[in-house]
């Protein structure tokens, strides 16, 4: 059962991952940075979306740390995360938990604030 349900999470990352329109940021030290623009469950707030792939061939550990810009430039956010990329399998921002993403904008126009601008930094361990 255990095997089962890993398989089928996996298929469902691979899925979800393959149906987004995925933009290269850039690829970093054998890390492979894309992002994509997607909506919350109830359509109020678009977000930028990261997905990291190991493009090498061992594992790689990392910190990274999103910068974001609404207007009084380029600013890290206070969350870090330390991930462990292995090769050739990405991790994937969640909107849902505010896992690897950062807000855009709201989409009923509660806020003229937009995101205009975010990078990404990546420090290998």
């Amino acid at each position: 059962m255990k095997k089962l349900s890993l398989i089928m999470l996996f298929m469902f990352t691979t899925l979800f991952s393959f149906s987004q329109n995925w933009k290269e940021l850039k690829t970093e030290d054998g890390i492979k940075v894309e992002y994509s623009l997607q909506e919350n469950s109830n359509n109020t707030i678009e977000y930028v979306v990261f997905k990291l792939t190991n493009v090498e061939s061992s594992d790689k550990d990392i910190n990274v740390t999103l910068n974001f810009d609404y207007g009084n430039g380029l600013r890290p956010t206070d969350d870090d995360y330390h991930i462990i990329l292995t090769p050739n399998s990405p991790i994937i921002g969640d909107v849902g938990t505010r896992y690897l993403v950062l807000s855009k904008r709201f989409l009923n126009n509660t806020s003229k604030t937009t995101l205009i601008d975010f990078d990404i930094e990546i420090q290998t361990n």
